[in-house]
């Protein structure tokens, strides 16, 4: 709170005229993050939908990164977050998962977007830096790892796009298995 008091050029006192504390001032940024989450036309068959449900939440993620960040850390609901949950769980029931299938999926979906957007926004997934390629040609020097060798251009070369597309299609297609028959099942 002192920071931000500071940033602002205020007294920190001032900022609890608006806020109580600073779980009450996160939880506000967290809503105003999630305010801006647009929900995309439902087009197209449910795989299609919960594919832009999840590009939509990666694309929010992008557009305010420090929102997204607050987003994941804060473990309290938000108004506006239940309504991203409908969203979900409102096009999984459509396609026919059992009541605990659809919870299931929709944290899972969720759960991979918000994972895969994390490690984007603090570089974890991306492309190899030259210092990172270095140390791991390093590592794989002394024919000790001759798979992961043999796999290094590949490692190199993939596109953030085409791992997230790559993730979030096998989640999509597990799901479907599930719905399929596969699964356990649930109360419908």
């Amino acid at each position: 709170m002192r920071t931000l008091a500071g940033d602002l050029g205020v007294d920190p006192m001032a900022i609890y005229h608006y806020m109580p504390n600073k779980e009450a001032l996160l939880h506000a940024v967290v809503g105003r993050f999630l305010d801006d989450f647009e929900l995309p036309e439902p087009e197209g068959g449910w795989k299609d939908q919960v594919e832009a449900l999840c590009r939509a939440f990666r694309a929010l993620g992008h557009r305010h990164r420090g929102g997204f960040l607050v987003y994941v850390l804060n473990e309290k609901w938000a108004e506006n977050e239940v309504h991203i949950n409908e969203a979900f769980y409102s096009v999984l029931r459509a396609a026919g998962f059992a009541k605990t299938e659809t919870v299931f999926s929709a944290q899972l979906l969720m759960s991979y977007t918000e994972t895969f957007t994390w490690g984007e926004l603090t570089d974890w997934h991306g492309s190899y830096s030259p210092e990172e390629r270095r140390d791991l040609e390093g590592a794989l020097s002394d024919d000790r790892y001759p798979v992961t060798a043999s796999l290094a251009g590949a490692m190199y070369n993939v596109t953030i796009e085409e791992e997230f597309d790559f993730g979030l299609k096998t989640v999509i297609a597990g799901l479907d298995a599930q719905r399929n028959g596969n699964g356990s099942g649930g109360a419908p």
